[in-house]
């Protein structure tokens, strides 16, 4: 059973951050029948269900019915969302009974060069936690600042969120961050500050950095784009590791057994990194 398993929704985003490469193949968004497919195949294989890849998926036109198919499914939920269209989707949210996290990707903000007043951004999101934390939902709430320049650096910017968050909910928080140490400070009960340090997306054109490693993919997740297509890795954004189309008639089960797919798992398990892709991930260097 993997930890999560990507099922992408949609691969279109209302913003287009500067740590988030464009999305080079079609355009797509799921029907709410091709989504209850994936998932009726994902559910055995998985803890955890996420709902996006590349994407924004709070922009999905049928978000609603969505949800309905996740709780009808009961699966368990682990949402990420840049916060821009919380207000739309805050009842359905907040009355999810299969959600187990929820993350915002506060740092989105700061990558964007037009863009509203931080107060304006972030406050329909602590509205969201507000009414989360009143209710008592099991769910956690993440506040991502993925935006930190080294494993013990604070940006200036990352200061304002901290001045708003503390007013909104009167605390006090510590602002050294150590992602090495702690990567979480608890705001109130369930609503947490999440950090982590910048990393470049996988790409072919960069050089080699390593041959060995090891990592998540074919491990604990597994991910599917909105056109099908299997890949072993949520950074995977355009198929290059492509290991088969559950359009194409073949199961979730019978592309995991598939030659390339357990040479990629096997060579993780053995710290070998068989993939160029894999050769040529930073993301790699965080499992050293």
């Amino acid at each position: 059973m993997f930890e999560r398993i990507y099922i992408e929704i949609s691969n279109i985003c209302n913003l287009q951050c500067t740590f988030c490469p464009e999305v080079v193949r079609d355009k797509k968004v799921i029907s709410v029948e091709e989504f209850r497919a994936h998932a009726i195949q994902a559910k055995p294989l998985a803890k955890q269900v996420c709902l996006h890849l590349m994407g924004e998926p709070l922009g999905h036109p049928q978000f609603a019915e969505i949800v309905k198919i996740c709780d009808e499914l009961e699966l368990k939920i682990f949402l990420t969302t840049n916060g821009t269209l919380i207000k739309r989707h805050s009842e359905t949210i907040l009355n999810w009974k299969h959600l187990e996290q929820i993350n915002f990707s506060v740092h989105s903000y700061f990558a964007n060069t037009s863009r509203q007043i931080l107060e304006q951004y972030l406050s329909p999101i602590l509205d969201f936690c507000e009414k989360s934390l009143e209710k008592k939902n099991d769910f956690y709430i993440n506040l991502r600042l993925w935006n930190l320049a080294s494993v013990n650096a604070q940006l200036d910017q990352n200061l304002q969120v901290y001045d708003l968050v503390e007013k909104r909910f009167n605390v006090s928080l510590n602002e050294n961050v150590d992602v090495r140490v702690q990567k979480s400070k608890k705001v109130k009960d369930k609503l947490y500050l999440h950090f982590d340090t910048e990393f470049e997306w996988p790409t072919l054109k960069r050089e080699v950095l390593s041959t060995k490693g090891t990592c998540y993919g074919m491990r604990k997740q597994l991910a599917i784009h909105a056109n099908g297509d299997v890949v072993p890795c949520c950074l995977d954004k355009e198929a290059v590791l492509k290991l088969g189309s559950i359009k194409n008639g073949d199961s979730l089960r019978d592309i995991m057994k598939s030659d390339r797919a357990q040479k990629i798992k096997s060579g993780f398990e053995r710290g070998e990194l068989l993939e160029e892709l894999c050769q040529k991930c930073q993301y790699v260097e965080r499992f050293s």
